[in-house]
């Protein structure tokens, strides 16, 4: 073949395929003229939004659909075909198929089709891809498209494509470029491509679109290093059992690029679309092959806990749910038997501590020999211990109980954290490396305290503060506007913890007359951390509040505080939560008896994402914009993680590829 891959080329696609040799590529993504009349020049009678765009009309204005000798040859040298606008030339392509793709672009009210679709040559089903396209409206407004063709359409749609139905190694084929949507695309994700345009003005219009692109790190960019190992510069993930995004968010803090994510869950589905618009969501982990979707460096799965954990059914991995952990495992060795060993380098596995005892220690060492293919002894003493390490012939495993508290996030929080290294023994460095030496220090360590306590004073807005205002008297919360804040419950002195009611002190509590599941009554002390937060239990704050000398009552909102609180009790001084009679000075001296009461609110789902070191308001939104309620928001935090201890995981395996890359210099 006389083309070279990952080029565009300004020449007539007919010509050009006969230089190239049958079955060269695995896979041609085409989006050829449909014979319609849609070549650009009525584009500017289109839409009410805005002043529709003027375009050059194209070659060939849109006259014809390509012909029979067209398919012949595009069959012929490609295994596989997904083909735009086939609706329009059916007749021409020679056979059927189940599997057409169907492209809503949500256009609403527009004269625009409300979608597109596309024939393949697969023996799937009928697969919809939902992202709007309306003029200047588009899916992805965070990383909008300069359109620069009539017919362009967008990266993600392509993107979605390739993730679908190429492999890792596919060379991929365009034949009608025309925005260069595709290549960019491709070079995104790593794929080796080839594409022709015939009209010179779109030619020189997608090079440089093409260019741009390239100008950009490429995801899968790496450099080889000795005794083949690769070094990666922008790091890749994948997530299964995503949840609400805690570990996307923790990687992209640390620099890491999330691709694909596994969910199930509708609302945590579309959290995530919103904060990860081009985070391809591959749904149900029963129905995904390793060796078919995009390679990664890093997979992680927080495999669900239920029949793990001592507040569950103690069914072990033989549970419905927690036994989708071994779902996790093949599909990460697909991925590896797919890329001859090379991905992924990385695993990270999070999970409760149950998981140590569960069926006596059993489950705990069935993790371990699933991920490692090895037989692996018990421990001597019958008990796994809260940190340990397992090193085979093929891999290195580390583990590690980390208990967010300690982690800049006022919870009580404890989750075993295991990481396994295909690519050489650095898990144990991973995860046991002093933190000194990941960044760490006493001083950053207070300041993420900080992020929960006391800002100024607390008595009005400064320039770098806000005050959120929930339209309930006294109900409001002061966040820091540059730094995320967390709830703690040693609130009080003259201001307000920041994440906290306006009180002076409050309880952290796990109640069941709140929820019927929860583990027992408790009551924190003052400056505690907060219980465990889980999606069966309704977690709560508590405090006091009294009209002063009207007598006391309950309340669900917190008084002002103020300065002379604390001389005597008064209504609006907060006690702990027992009922008992208590005595307190009155007016003039005299001693009056005063019934407490139990004043009891829920945590509420921002302060829950504090606990979790989750961005304020990061599941208050749908993709769409429309509000979440809040028992969903409540069950997807439960079951969430303490974002802080995996950005900790995430930054030793940083450290630990920056440091062999240093090496080998």
């Amino acid at each position: 073949m006389n083309f070279e891959l990952n080029r565009l080329y300004n020449l007539d696609c007919m010509a050009a395929m006969k230089q190239i040799p049958d079955k060269y590529f695995q896979l041609a993504i085409i989006d050829p003229p449909y014979g319609i009349g849609e070549s650009g020049k009525d584009n500017q009678r289109r839409g009410n939004l805005a002043k529709a765009k003027k375009y050059k009309p194209y070659y060939g204005n849109d006259k014809n659909a390509p012909f029979k000798e067209y398919f012949s040859e595009l069959f012929r040298v490609s295994y596989n075909q997904v083909i735009f606008g086939a609706n329009h030339f059916i007749e021409r392509i020679p056979f059927n198929s189940p599997c057409w793709i169907v492209w809503d672009k949500e256009n609403g009210a527009s004269d625009f089709a409300d979608c597109e679709l596309a024939w393949t040559s697969f023996k799937t089903a009928v697969r919809i891809f939902r992202f709007k396209w309306q003029g200047m409206l588009q899916g992805d407004m965070q990383h909008k498209e300069l359109r620069i063709h009539p017919n362009q359409k967008p990266v993600k749609l392509y993107e979605w494509l390739l993730t679908r139905y190429a492999k890792p190694g596919d060379k991929i084929l365009d034949t009608h470029v025309g925005s260069a949507s595709s290549l960019v695309a491709c070079y995104n994700l790593g794929f080796d491509f080839l594409g022709f345009e015939i009209d010179r003005f779109y030619f020189e219009q997608a090079s440089q679109r093409l260019k741009e692109a390239q100008a950009q790190l490429r995801l899968f960019d790496f450099v080889n290093l000795q005794g083949g190992v690769s070094r990666i510069k922008n790091l890749t993930l994948g997530s299964l059992f995503d949840g609400i995004g805690g570990f996307p968010l923790a990687a992209q803090r640390c620099g890491i690029k999330t691709l694909w994510a596994s969910e199930v869950e509708r609302n945590c589905i579309s959290i995530t679309k919103r904060h990860f618009s081009r985070m391809v969501h591959l749904g149900d982990i029963t129905n995904i092959n390793g060796g078919k979707i995009l390679p990664v460096d890093i997979v992680t799965f927080g495999s669900p806990c239920q029949d793990l954990s001592s507040a569950g059914r103690q069914e072990g991995l033989a549970g419905k749910r927690s036994g989708l952990f071994r779902e996790a495992i093949r599909i990460i060795y697909e991925m590896r038997c797919a890329t001859n060993g090379k991905y992924p380098t990385f695993i990270i596995w999070e999970n409760v501590p149950g998981a140590f005892t569960s069926n006596k220690g059993q489950d705990f060492r069935t993790v371990l020999e699933e991920i490692t293919k090895s037989r692996i002894s018990m421990p001597a003493s019958g008990k796994w211990a809260k940190a340990g390490m397992v090193r085979t012939g093929r891999v290195e495993v580390a583990w590690r109980q980390l208990d967010a508290q300690y982690w800049g996030v006022p919870q009580r929080r404890k989750r075993i954290f295991l990481v396994a290294d295909f690519g050489g023994q650095r898990a144990s460095e991973i995860l046991f490396k002093c933190e000194s030496l990941l960044g760490y220090s006493e001083k950053g360590r207070e300041d993420e305290k900080k992020n929960a306590a006391i800002i100024g004073n607390g008595t009005e807005s400064t320039s770098s503060e806000s005050v959120v205002d929930f339209d309930r008297t006294a109900d409001r919360i002061y966040i820091n506007a540059n730094i995320s804040r967390t709830i703690i419950a040693s609130a009080g002195g003259l201001g307000a913890a920041t994440g906290l009611y306006l009180i002076k002190q409050a309880y952290p509590i796990r109640d069941p007359t709140l929820n019927k599941g929860a583990n027992g009554f408790v009551v924190g002390d003052v400056g505690a951390p907060a219980p465990t937060l889980s999606s069966i239990e309704q977690h709560a704050v508590a405090y006091f509040e009294a009209y002063q000398r009207n007598g006391y009552r309950q309340s669900d909102i917190a008084g002002t505080i103020t300065a002379g609180q604390n001389a005597r009790i008064r209504g609006d001084t907060p006690v702990i939560l027992k009922p008992e009679n208590l005595s307190a000075t009155g007016d003039n001296n005299k001693t009056i008896s005063l019934l407490t009461y139990y004043v009891l609110r829920r945590l509420t789902p921002l302060e829950c994402e504090r606990l979790q070191g989750y961005p304020d308001d990061w599941t208050r939104y749908a993709d769409t914009g429309e509000e979440i309620k809040d028992t969903p928001r409540y069950v997807a935090l439960g079951n969430s993680l303490a974002v802080p201890c995996v950005a900790r995981i995430f930054r030793g395996i940083v450290n630990v590829l920056n440091e062999s890359c240093g090496d080998d210099e």
